[in-house]
């Protein structure tokens, strides 16, 4: 192989694996993302009972091994992966394994932009943080997630979670592969890239600007009868 093509070759993998290769890179956020990434790993939140009914116990290693029975209706303070937020949480689960039914109504009270849910990045992707979901599982799409959770009436309860499959959207961040579409600089910027070529489609599409010959013919100039002959201005001589 001659070495122009060798180099050519070699370039081409860098750009198409490699961030730092790519024109557009930017080492703040490239490593912006990767702590995000890294926050993505654990779930830290203290559950505060509004109910004094609110109680429970959740255990989990894994969606096949689960078992537990919660009812709270409270505020959540702290962090779901990336997510760091004071949220407001009716729940109810109960049940084993496969058979573990969940209904969920969150309202945010106050955030980051994680748990803004009309943000791009919420829109891109069902992430599963702010949970308005009824279903059997917990609604967090992360079948091999890790937690325990307990509530007591009247005093703070906690919930902790580990998110192993996370860690792998962490190690291959490195090199460039987003695994859960959620570094928020590909994020934007793809956003951008899909509006502006549904802006240059709308552009180039010629029956968007053209008229029917009825309208043309309706907008024409209106000629008046002897158009020709000179202004009298009511006056006959």
């Amino acid at each position: 192989m001659r070495p122009w093509i060798a180099r050519f070759v070699v370039a081409a993998l860098l750009t198409a694996v490699c961030p730092a290769a790519r024109a557009d890179f930017s080492v703040l956020h490239y490593l912006r993302d990767r702590a995000w990434d890294l926050t993505d790993l654990v779930r830290l939140r203290i559950g505060l009972p509004k109910d004094p009914a609110s109680a429970g116990l959740h255990v989990r290693a894994t969606r096949l091994l689960e078992a537990g029975a919660v009812r709270f209706d409270g505020t959540m303070v702290g962090m779901d992966r990336r997510a760091f937020g004071v949220l407001h949480e009716e729940r109810t689960e109960l049940g084993a394994s496969v058979v573990y039914y969940s209904q969920v109504i969150t309202d945010v009270r106050h955030g980051n932009q994680f748990t803004d849910v009309d943000s791009d990045w919420s829109r891109r992707r069902d992430r599963g943080i702010v949970r308005n979901y009824k279903g059997w599982d917990d609604g967090r799409h992360h079948p091999f997630s890790l937690g325990l959770e307990i509530e007591f009436p009247f005093l703070p309860g906690i919930d902790i979670g580990l998110y192993p499959e996370e860690l792998g959207d962490f190690v291959l961040g490195f090199v460039g592969v987003d695994l859960y579409d959620d570094d928020k600089t590909d994020v934007v910027k793809r956003e951008k890239k899909e509006f502006k070529e549904e802006h240059r489609q709308s552009i180039s599409n010629e029956d968007d600007f053209t008229f029917p010959q009825s309208f043309d013919d309706a907008l024409a100039p209106y000629e008046y009868p002897n158009a020709s002959a000179p202004a009298t201005n009511g006056k006959s001589r």
